[in-house]
């Protein structure tokens, strides 16, 4: 028997998040092979509906119970109700080395255009590194806090076997990696910009601001919610602007306002001189497409979206929301890649090229930011600045952020006088 193995929750923060399931109820569908699926489905979604308000927490839960709900449906296929906490930990060691069949080459959109199932997707993405011990401990979190719900207000369940689960050895149940790499290797981000500005000479209309977002999340470590339209607050819709832009006492700096962003509090971040220059560039070309006169650099308290939608007729709708940023940026990774791929077929260093570009396909959009900070810490950058920039709470979080290249060690330690001459 095939079943499909399709996302089940639709939707993001602020939507619906119960599916039609129409593709779930042809014959011999998940919800017929299990008895209690079709109920635990909906007191998931109940779950989940609980926790809207809060984005991030969202997505999170709803990641790890769609996983939850797969594995125990179509890899145990018992109900959810029955499992045990070594079970727990075979889905954990299951998602450490999952099959191939439940990967996707690259992160990919749950649905088409069309609202349909995307066939693409799938619940894990190739390539990715081995989870760390804190991950697994956050997946089980969210595990055990459905549990809690099961049994406290839907009385579906007995018990919480996450609790036991968690207490156990995680480190046993999937291998956690030491050095854990979520950077773009210098290769890629020479790539990455090579693609965004050929894109955007290409068609400016559609990729300029491709090329803007690249410098913006690189250059200046930002978050992809510091730059695109949320919610904020569980209600209140929050749109960066050109405003954000301040020029305080002859230096410009980035405005991040309080409660918009993950430290909940106002920022001013610097901006050099190349995002300056980037930044022009860009204001040019929504001048020339929306016919507007637009001074190079934005006026105090400027309101056109940081990264508009500009309809045909030259009219601003609204600025771009977190997923359409995502799935921008995704565009951008994936023509870096054809072009690593391009280069590699006349280059002495093929395979090399050909491994970068296979590793931009694990790639999310927040690796931008933690490159842009090893980068500049790489490069000698103060590292009180760059933690204030970077708004960690304090420089612990931002030497992890200091890398040294393992070559270079290999190189240093080869140059050490032996103790025996």
């Amino acid at each position: 028997m095939t079943l499909l193995l399709q996302p089940l929750f639709a939707g993001d923060h602020n939507t619906d998040i119960e599916l039609a399931l129409t593709e779930y109820h042809q014959n011999d569908n998940v919800f017929k092979v299990i008895d209690s699926s079709l109920l635990e489905y909906q007191e998931a979604c109940r779950f989940l509906r609980g926790v809207q308000s809060r984005p991030n927490t969202f997505r999170s839960y709803r990641r790890d119970i769609e996983k939850l709900l797969l594995w125990s449906w179509m890899i145990k296929q018992v109900s959810v109700t029955t499992l045990r906490p070594s079970d727990l930990l075979d889905m954990v060691r299951f998602y450490s080395h999952p099959p191939k069949d439940w990967c996707s080459a690259y992160q990919v959109k749950r649905f088409t255009n069309d609202e349909a199932f995307n066939p693409q997707w799938r619940p894990c993405v190739a390539n990715r590194p081995a989870p760390t011990q804190s991950s697994i401990k956050a997946m089980l979190a969210s595990v055990s806090a459905f549990y809690q719900f099961l049994v406290d207000d839907a009385e579906i369940a007995m018990g919480n076997p996450a609790l036991s689960a968690r207490k156990r050895s995680i480190a046993s149940a999937a291998p956690t990696q030491e050095i854990t790499t979520k950077l773009f290797t210098a290769t890629q981000v020479q790539y990455l910009t090579l693609a965004s500005r050929k894109m955007a000479q290409t068609n400016p209309s559609k990729w300029a601001k491709a090329r803007f977002a690249v410098a913006l999340l690189f250059h200046r470590y930002l978050r992809i919610s510091e730059i695109s339209r949320h919610t904020v607050r569980g209600w209140q819709t929050y749109t960066p602007t050109m405003g954000c832009f301040q020029r305080v006492a002859g230096d410009w700096f980035f405005y991040i306002p309080a409660g918009t962003s993950k430290n909940n509090k106002s920022d001013l971040v610097t901006v050099p001189p190349e995002l300056l220059e980037e930044l022009k560039l860009y204001r040019r070309q929504i001048a020339a497409q929306t016919g507007l006169e637009l001074p190079d650099l934005p006026a105090p308290e400027e309101s056109i979206p940081l990264l508009p939608k500009i309809l045909v007729s030259g009219q601003i709708r609204d600025g771009l929301s977190v997923r359409a940023v995502r799935y921008l940026m995704q565009d951008v990774f994936e023509f870096a890649a054809e072009l690593l791929l391009k280069d590699a077929e006349e280059s002495p260093d093929k395979e090399e090229l050909i491994a970068e570009a296979h590793g931009m396909k694990a790639a999310t959009v927040h690796w931008l930011r933690h490159s842009g900070i090893s980068t500049d810490l790489a490069e000698g950058r103060n590292t009180v600045h760059v933690r204030d920039d970077a708004r960690h709470v304090d420089l612990s979080t931002t030497n992890i952020y200091t890398h040294t290249d393992l070559h270079d060690r290999a190189a240093s330690a080869k140059q050490k006088q032996r103790m025996d001459k």
